[in-house]
């Protein structure tokens, strides 16, 4: 029986769907079937010892008023002979909301759904302290369960409870070995099915392997066009829609909205913001004194600069003045924060496709489709943009605009680099003004991701500097369309942080009240060396069943206090098709082509410096990596098109071929399962 074209694919969405829900079933709910034959076993909860204020309630339950350090729940497991697997905790925060109380003495972001923050100390035997972290969802009438190490001689189990947000708990159950509930989600069975979708376009036979992505004027073709469009459509819907299942997103009175409080200053013409500082903060000889402010218990405005009695935002300034003021400008409202969000996301994935569309019609226009595609998932995936889904705050909110600049940046320097060699100047010099504007931008977003403007610099020399009777002279015109947006955007930035603080120069971050000594942080090797470990090389830990991916503490020597947050790992350890990006290094014999190895070698070298930057003046944050991801990304699809230039022997193309593939779908993988190790998974919702 010859099954045509049409029914085929008929049937290969079919297999599809069936293989999605099949992996949904087996694959994410491995540990149903793994617990499947368990009989939990009931600790009562009378039996417990506690560390706290203690209220027992009539059904049983125990109301525990935490404090700082969270409540401890104490219980023994002496001689009973149990193979401790897990423990299931049945542990709720008080009325349903949560509230971020630290030193603020004020709500830093209330949500509806609450969570708790658990400690489990496994201690008898020979065996030293078995100690598992993680986040639960705190909600009345569910129950969380953590996975331990087997352990066979515990003696005592330890618990340490506390709001995350919040300052008491109700406790209703813990039992070890719990059965683990099958949970079917629908919107992760249809991810997968796309996923598996996209790996079916670029199976062996198909004709994106031979259809060229360009026509011969470099534009791309309509059929490929209405894709990306079609892509971009359902990015639009999908984006908002996984954002919304983070609830602090849906705020808009409540939580951690810096844009939002600058923007309403700047339409009041202020630059300080309507925020009274606490007695206490201002009495201090030393407000940015974490120590000293943690002894007196000083109330204070977390992650929010402080200079001579005002609050102000360090947070970029650029952002606001393009987004959220316009916005409360004309709305005379706030702008939502899933709303920044998402518009950012969906300008990330446009333009890092932009400028990859660029580099292929400069560089390989006669490039198929699918290598086009995979080079462009691969980028994506590195960038890991899923995890600003599911972070419940703003903090990404001056990354992902220098993202969004650096990718359009880049793309529309490409651009003018074309136009100058087709002598069509005039288009040249204002593509080249707009995307040293962009880059320029980047600055009053993120200031350190402003080394990436040295990435253009390969495209535009000839351009910059012309060689006439064998010597080389600037191009006057030329230099000053690259530079004068570079000059203008400097100009204003340091006139703004002159009126707030004083200093042409100073962006505030040193004066930002938080949980470190930052106006005492400088370069130190401990800390540069400790960031390049973190954010490149440090191995993944991995679980037995879904995310798979663990989170996990990293100790440094940290004498300022700077953060140190758990990770999953090194970016050269979680995508491995990062190694591509050094094909940069292959001889180029064209002169284009040097161009781009260049621009490639640039990029290589901006990601262990940028890891390096980022330890130094903020410590080790998961988040932090987005700060390197974009020259990762730049790195990697330069190293794929040096490498597709390469000459190589007809044998060896379809190897190369499938390791690519095969490197890009672990990349998206990983990229997916980083979304679900990010705090909460609200997927659940």
């Amino acid at each position: 029986m010859v099954i045509d074209e049409k029914n085929k694919m008929y049937l290969a969405v079919l297999l599809s769907l069936l293989l999605a829900f099949g992996i949904e079933v087996f694959i994410f709910n491995g540990q149903y079937f793994a617990t499947k034959k368990e009989t939990a076993i009931e600790v009562p909860l009378e039996y417990c010892s506690y560390q706290g204020l203690v209220e027992r309630y009539d059904d049983g339950s125990i109301l525990l008023e935490s404090g700082e350090d969270g409540a401890y729940v104490q219980f023994s497991v002496k001689d009973s002979g149990i193979k401790i697997k897990n423990i299931a905790l049945s542990v709720s925060t008080v009325n349903g909301d949560e509230s971020w109380w630290g030193y603020l003495r004020k709500p830093y972001a209330v949500i509806s759904s609450t969570s708790v923050e658990a400690a489990v100390l496994v201690s008898g035997g020979e065996k030293n302290a078995v100690l598992r972290e993680r986040l639960l969802y705190g909600r009345k009438g569910e129950s969380d369960i953590i996975n331990l190490p087997d352990v066979t001689d515990a003696a005592e189990i330890t618990l340490q409870l506390k709001g995350v947000k919040g300052s008491e708990l109700l406790l209703s159950g813990i039992s070890l070995n719990a059965r683990v509930p099958i949970g079917i989600l629908p919107l992760r069975v249809f991810a997968v099915f796309l996923f598996l979708a996209f790996v079916y376009m670029l199976r062996p036979e198909s004709m994106l392997w031979t259809d060229r992505l360009l026509e011969e004027n470099g534009k791309i073709r309509k059929r490929y066009l209405a894709s990306a469009l079609m892509i971009l459509a359902a990015l639009t819907v999908c984006v908002p829609t996984l954002i919304s299942q983070n609830q602090v997103f849906m705020q808009s009175e409540n939580g951690f909205h810096p844009y939002t409080d600058l923007a309403r200053a700047l339409a009041k013409g202020q630059l300080y913001l309507d925020i009274e500082p606490a007695p206490e903060l201002l009495a201090m000889d030393d407000p940015y004194d974490p120590v000293a402010r943690e002894e007196l218990k000083v109330p204070f405005q977390l992650d929010y600069a402080f200079y001579e009695g005002k609050y102000y935002i360090y947070f970029g300034v650029i952002p606001c003045l393009l987004l959220y003021l316009p916005w409360h400008i004309i709305t005379r409202g706030d702008m939502p924060g899933w709303l920044a969000v998402s518009v950012m996301l969906l300008l990330a994935y446009s333009g890092a496709w932009l400028m990859i569309k660029n580099l292929i019609k400069r560089y390989r226009r006669e490039m198929a489709a699918a290598p086009a595609v995979l080079v462009w998932m691969g980028a994506v995936a590195l960038l890991s943009l899923p995890a600003a889904m599911g972070d419940a705050s703003n903090y990404y909110a001056p990354m992902l605009a220098a993202v969004d600049f650096f990718f359009f940046g880049m793309a529309l320097c490409l651009s003018a680099a074309d136009a100058f060699d087709e002598d069509d100047e005039k288009k040249g010099r204002i593509m080249l003004a707009i995307s040293s504007l962009l880059m320029a931008f980047i600055a009053g977003s993120r200031p350190q991701l402003v080394l990436g403007a040295a990435c253009v610099l390969p495209f535009l020399l000839h351009v910059l500097f012309v060689k006439e009777d064998d010597k080389i002279r600037p191009d006057i015109k030329n230099c000053l369309a690259f530079a004068l947006p570079y000059v203008c955007v400097a100009a204003f930035l340091m006139l703004y942080n002159a009126l707030r603080f004083g200093s042409p120069f100073d962006f505030g971050a040193m004066k930002n009240l938080t949980f470190a000594f930052l106006d005492k942080a400088g370069f130190n090797v401990t800390a540069a060396a400790a960031g390049v470990y973190y954010y490149l090389f440090r191995l993944p830990a991995f679980t037995a069943f879904y995310p798979y991916l663990d989170r996990s503490v990293f100790d440094w020597s940290n004498p300022n206090m700077l953060a140190s947050h758990p990770s999953i790992g090194g970016m050269f350890m979680l995508y491995p098709l990062l190694l591509l990006a050094f094909a940069c290094f292959l001889k180029q014999e064209e002169d284009k082509n040097r161009e781009l190895k260049w621009t490639g070698i640039i990029s290589i070298i901006l990601v262990p410096v940028l890891a390096a930057v980022t330890a130094v003046m903020g410590g080790l944050m998961d988040r932090y990596r987005m700060d390197i991801a974009p020259f990762a990304a730049l790195a990697f699809a330069c190293g794929a098109l040096c490498f597709a230039s390469a000459e190589i022997r007809k044998p060896d193309v379809k190897i190369l071929r499938g390791l690519l593939v095969f490197a890009v779908i672990v990349a998206i993988i990983v990229s997916g399962l980083t979304y679900a190790t990010e705090g909460l998974n609200y997927l659940k919702d």
